[in-house]
């Protein structure tokens, strides 16, 4: 019997990373952060823009930044499908500025559905707490 539960993350253009032995996931889902462990019950929801952090069996873990996508757990599998996802310790200053000038300039449009808005804001705010 496996010690933890499977993770796979996925982006259009691949499957971006896949992790066996995973102890715990905290996700920035739309209902607030939620912490998977093995034998979470089964869930489908929707992310919104932050951090993903990955905590594996032998006490290694992993950040990711990730802008909005869906999440499915079943079977101690663990699947988050997002078209945006990136390591953190791979991230550089200026594309995380860049990142942060286009949400600015998006957010000042006026044709945004509140939803939208609410999106851009978390994501403006995730964006600039990232230390690099």
């Amino acid at each position: 019997m496996s010690e933890g539960f499977k993770l796979e993350i996925v982006n259009p253009e691949k499957s971006f990373l896949l992790k066996d032995g995973v102890s715990e996931v905290v996700l920035p889902a739309f209902e607030g952060d939620m912490g998977i462990l093995k034998n979470h019950i089964n869930f489908i929801t929707f992310l919104k823009p932050g951090i993903i952090n990955i905590q594996l069996k032998d006490k290694s873990s992993e950040e990711l930044y990730i802008e909005e996508g869906t999440v499915e757990f079943s079977d101690n599998i663990l699947t988050v499908l997002s078209s945006t996802v990136f390591k953190l310790n791979e991230l550089s200053k200026d594309l995380v500025q860049k990142m942060i000038e286009e949400a600015d300039k998006e957010i000042n449009s006026n044709d945004l559905t509140d939803k939208h808005k609410f999106i851009l804001s978390h994501k403006l705010s995730v964006l600039k707490n990232i230390s690099i």
